[in-house]
């Protein structure tokens, strides 16, 4: 396959990780909104059984952060992280490179808070919001990918090869 075309896919695959975290997050502020109103989770897919529930989370004080539900900035990171994308795909090599280097901090940053409310729901809460555990994996996918970008790129603009 030819450089251009692995890099090309590897933005593509940034790109739709970036449209799933944002909808996934979205969809836990519409859960979070059902439940603060109406006083239950909204669907089925997020009520399973007592462990493996949207509920615990939403109920729990890390559901929100000033005074919004922590989904709106998951959201806004991943919607940003889409338009930045678009920009990097389209834009010059040394821009991309910068990019990569920088997206590679926020999604090392993005994992670790993913992890630490992984924790939180297995240790403090005592149940698993499939909703979340869906972002947990969104996260670790896009941290990975963006590894492989950062890697591409910096090669690429030190003159080597991928």
């Amino acid at each position: 396959m030819p450089q251009t075309e692995v890099k090309t896919s590897r933005y593509v695959l940034f790109l739709l990780l970036s449209l799933i975290g944002a909808g996934l997050s979205y969809f836990s502020v519409y859960e979070h909104l059902v439940f603060s109103l109406v006083g239950e989770a909204g669907t089925s897919l997020c009520n399973i059984n007592q462990q493996v529930n949207c509920a615990g989370a939403i109920r729990s004080k890390y559901s929100s952060l000033f005074g919004f539900p922590i989904g709106v900035f998951g959201g806004a990171f991943y919607l940003s992280a889409f338009v930045l994308g678009l920009f990097a795909l389209r834009g010059e090599s040394e821009y991309r490179a910068k990019f990569a280097s920088v997206f590679t901090l926020l999604a090392l940053l993005s994992l670790g808070v993913s992890c630490l409310l992984l924790y939180v729901s297995l240790a403090e809460i005592g149940s698993i919001c499939p909703v979340c555990f869906g972002l947990y994996l969104i996260s670790l996918f896009f941290y990975i990918t963006v590894i492989f970008l950062e890697r591409g790129e910096s090669s690429l603009a030190r003159g080597g090869r991928e």
